[in-house]
């Protein structure tokens, strides 16, 4: 009886009931079409009938008053009039034998299979009138055609089809209105019949809507409202619990996590509060311990050149100062916890060690007398992956529970930790932002000034060449203290997007004539390679625009004189991506320095700012993208682009 009361039974009885009305409606719909279209099938019949007559009385007028003068004549009719007869009185045999038998062929009606239909009494009486009247026509007009085909008594057949014609279109128009009548008749049943079914179908359903709002919607909305109270901090509230379905049954679970829901409350909120790594780590190691066995806590992240440091530990409530201390990342531990995203449950440290001399980091647990520990995985896209450890110096400490609290908890922490190192890195650029901004208008006047003098002795006739020269490199220096503040107050300013869909193809060709002069200085060569003349995405133009003068100004100055700098556009329909590369047959960029010329700051150029590649980077990951460099000594350096398409 349990499983009766249960929603999950009970729903499925009503929609049931909705599908076999649902579908019961259907099917006499279908039915009321299908009578219908016979209806009208039959009709059709009725008038070729009639149709026929008509024509066979017809053509016998027309023969008869252009009787044939001649054989030649006679010739034309009998190859003419003739075979017009013979097809009709086979198409009249046709269709009469049909009504007579109440049986239809496809190649009658045009339908897939063979109809059959009943009659009414009304049209079987029409139909064996004409049948009869048709049987004695035909049996005289043949004796008159007589019983030689190659020479048959048209004149004959003729003027008894003139004069006897009437009663055959008489009979077969006495059938068509008789069809008619029937058939107006059984279209306003079965649309009346219809009208009953959609009504029934109409009652069953509102039926089965409003015992659901009563049974499911009401008990829902009451539960929706008690989360809500609880939601705003009124963790006293209980959820109603009637009956033994399932909504009582989640509403009870939920009660019961509702009375420990505050500590975990509390928990969250002071590690959202953490405003640096050091007090979230410590406010972990502090209250995670009423929870978990903890005797070292410590947070290790991924850095550029993919390994892993560790940042921060804690050893029995007490903060350590590791200094750098840096892993290679593949083939351990802390990469296999981050790849499966799941708790990562050490059993014995010392006999994982043993297994696998490339789990390095097991030897700072093993110095602490460490015996079993859990990595848990922080990922969050790219601006946050690293691992969480705890480790306990007993043996069997941790239970699946605690696997399964760290689980639940494992988003709350990664995103935690994730907000932590916004904070520091929107700390760090409002603070370049403010100095950047300062020093800005600080040096804008005088920058102003500067540059006015410098045009003022470029443009005297009286000063020598030497001096022109110095003003001229000074002019030069002036406007890289110009780019220089506007790719920091760039670097440090937040991003904002206006994005619309755009021609990729003509965006590079624009960007591309935007340094064109830049090209013929050193002379170089420009090919935009695309196997898709329709390439769109949907991006912030301006943006994007920056991004590939950025790319192209670097690609030229990486190139020698006279070389090619090629862009390849491609699109990935089933990926739903946009692939760019830009290459320069320059010099090659070493292994150890391609992973940091996105960082920001980071230059080998002697008057570069560092940043130009940097904010590549940011404004390709705003609109969703991403972007990566590969160099060889035979292939120069590539930059590659993943745009989402539009």
């Amino acid at each position: 009886m349990a499983f009766f009361s249960t929603l999950k039974f009970q729903i499925g009885m009503a929609l049931f009931f909705l599908v076999f009305a649902m579908a019961g409606s259907m099917l006499a719909t279908q039915y009321i079409f299908e009578q219908i279209y016979q209806a009208e099938k039959i009709i059709q019949l009725g008038g070729k009938l009639q149709k026929s007559s008509q024509q066979m009385s017809m053509q016998a007028m027309n023969y008869l008053a252009n009787t044939p003068s001649d054989s030649s004549t006679y010739e034309r009719d009998l190859k003419l009039y003739y075979k017009d007869l013979v097809a009709h009185i086979d198409t009249f045999d046709m269709i009469d034998n049909a009504f007579m038998s109440s049986r239809f062929s496809q190649e009658m009606t045009g339908m897939d299979d063979m109809m059959e239909t009943t009659l009414s009494p009304d049209v079987e009486k029409a139909v064996n009138d004409l049948h009869l009247t048709w049987t004695n026509w035909r049996k005289v007009l043949l004796e008159k055609l007589g019983s030689e085909p190659s020479m048959p008594r048209l004149n004959l057949a003729a003027q008894y089809i003139d004069k006897n014609g009437k009663s055959l279109s008489e009979a077969s128009d006495r059938l068509l209105l008789k069809l008619s009548d029937h058939a107006y008749s059984r279209k306003q049943q079965l649309q009346q019949l219809n009208q009953y079914v959609l009504i029934f179908t109409i009652f069953t359903a509102i039926i089965i809507i409003f015992w659901f709002y009563r049974r499911v919607i009401r008990s829902l909305i009451q539960t929706g409202k008690g989360m809500e109270l609880i939601a705003l901090g009124d963790f006293k509230h209980r959820l109603p619990v009637k009956g033994n379905d399932e909504i009582s049954r989640m509403n009870d679970q939920f009660n019961y996590l509702n009375q420990q829901l505050q500590m975990l409350f509390q928990l969250m909120t002071r590690l959202y509060d953490g405003s640096n790594l050091d007090e979230s780590l410590k406010f972990i190691s502090e209250e995670f311990s009423t929870i978990l066995p903890v005797d070292w806590i410590g947070v290790l992240f991924v850095t550029g050149d993919s390994k892993i440091q560790l940042e921060r530990g804690y050893y029995e409530g007490h903060p350590e100062n590791f200094g750098s201390i840096r892993f290679d990342l593949e083939g351990t531990l802390l990469k296999q916890s981050m790849d499966t995203r799941r708790p990562l449950h050490i059993e014995d440290i010392k006999v994982k060690l043993s297994e696998n001399q490339r789990y390095k980091f097991l030897n700072i647990l093993v110095s602490k007398s460490c015996q079993e520990a859990i990595f848990l995985p922080l990922v969050h896209s790219e601006s946050l992956q690293g691992v969480l450890v705890f480790a306990s110096k007993q043996s069997h400490a941790y239970k699946t529970e605690h696997l399964e609290l760290l689980k639940n908890l494992s988003m709350l922490i990664t995103l935690s930790f994730s907000q932590t190192v916004k904070l520091a890195d929107y700390q760090h650029l409002a603070a370049i932002g403010r100095f950047a901004t300062g020093i800005a208008h600080e040096i804008r006047s005088p920058l102003a000034t500067i540059n006015m003098a410098i045009e003022y002795f470029r443009s005297s006739p009286d000063i020598s060449e030497s001096v022109r020269k110095r003003a001229l490199i000074a002019s030069d220096e002036a406007e890289r203290v110009k780019h220089l503040m506007e790719e920091i107050l760039l670097y440090a300013k937040p991003l904002r997007l206006d994005t619309q869909k755009l021609d990729l193809i003509e965006l590079v060709n624009y960007s591309m004539a935007l340094v064109k002069s830049e090209f013929e200085q050193k002379n170089l060569h420009f090919e935009l390679l695309s196997g898709d003349n329709n390439i769109f995405v949907m991006a912030d133009r301006e943006k994007l625009i920056q991004v590939f003068l950025n790319l192209f100004q670097n690609a030229i100055q990486a190139s020698e004189q006279g070389g090619v700098i090629v862009v390849l556009l491609s699109r990935e329909p089933a990926s739903g991506w946009v692939q760019m590369e830009i290459n320069n047959r320059g010099e090659m960029i070493a292994a150890d320095l391609l992973g940091k010329v996105f960082e920001p700051f980071y230059t080998t150029r002697a008057h570069g700012t560092g940043l130009g590649l940097n904010i590549v980077k940011r404004i390709v990951e705003a609109h969703g993208g991403e972007i990566n460099a590969s160099s060889g000594k035979d292939t120069g350096t590539t930059f590659n682009l993943s745009l989402p398409s539009a």
